[in-house]
């Protein structure tokens, strides 16, 4: 039996594994056909289909577009490479739309000749703390500026000496703890508040833009396609919540 018919058919361990991990979804893709071929509990319940009715479908086939296609552009990264993709934080929407922080990482899995002939990746819930307490104390009254004035326009070297670290020192320590700059989460952190904004109110996307500390509606466009791979408008109709008052 080679390595993919023992992924195939026999139980997968790391799927068990996971299972009595909280929050962690885990998955492994065949790459010829680029379909699932094993995953956990957890990933089903997200999708909302037995297990068995996701093995064999491809991400095109449970998934939005938008999302789909952004799993195939990280899976092509691992597939050619041959080399893991390690911890990319994320803004996954659940199914109302509202996202939550992930971090993924996806190996490459090897036959015999060395050939990648699947890929496996776990997604968890993204929490700083991984880095050590001793790494998150060090920035943590900069990141609570961050946090609570994201919409406002900070500046990185006032954070730097908000936490008395060189600027340099300061995107040093950050990077470690977050997977991405300052400057990217600072982008991310507004981003996150225009999900909301889209899937719970009626605002027009400009003031949803300026509500997020954009005072251009363009470069709001820019930053929430890059980070959540759809455009506001597109997010908005996939994922606006029902708050019309019933009748």
């Amino acid at each position: 039996m080679n390595t993919l018919e023992l992924l195939q058919h026999s139980p997968d361990t790391a799927s068990l594994l996971f299972e009595e991990m909280p929050g962690y979804i885990y998955f492994v893709k065949e790459v010829e056909t680029m379909t699932i071929i094993s995953l956990n509990n957890q990933m089903a319940e997200i999708i909302g289909l037995p297990i068995e009715e996701i093995i064999g479908k491809k991400d095109t086939e449970l998934f939005p577009p938008p999302i789909a296609e952004a799993c195939m552009k990280d899976d092509l990264v691992v597939i050619n490479s041959g080399k893991p993709l390690r911890n990319k934080v994320e803004l996954i929407p659940n199914k109302h739309g509202l996202v939550e922080w992930t971090i993924t990482t996806k190996v490459p899995v090897f036959d015999k000749q060395g050939q990648v002939i699947a890929i496996a990746g776990v997604t968890r819930p993204f929490s700083a703390s991984a880095a050590g307490i001793e790494q998150i104390s060090l920035i943590d009254a900069a990141v609570d500026t961050m946090k609570n004035s994201f919409t406002d326009k900070l500046s990185i070297p006032d954070l730097a000496k908000q936490v008395n670290l060189s600027v340099s020192a300061f995107e040093r320590s950050f990077k470690k703890i977050f997977n991405m700059t300052a400057t990217q989460y600072i982008r991310h952190l507004r981003v996150q508040h225009g999900c909301f904004l889209l899937s719970s109110s009626n605002d027009s996307i400009a003031q949803i833009a300026f509500e997020c500390g954009y005072f251009d509606q363009s470069h709001f466009h820019r930053d929430f396609t890059r980070i959540m791979h759809s455009p506001p408008s597109s997010y908005r109709k996939n994922y606006k919540l029902h708050t019309e008052t019933p009748k």
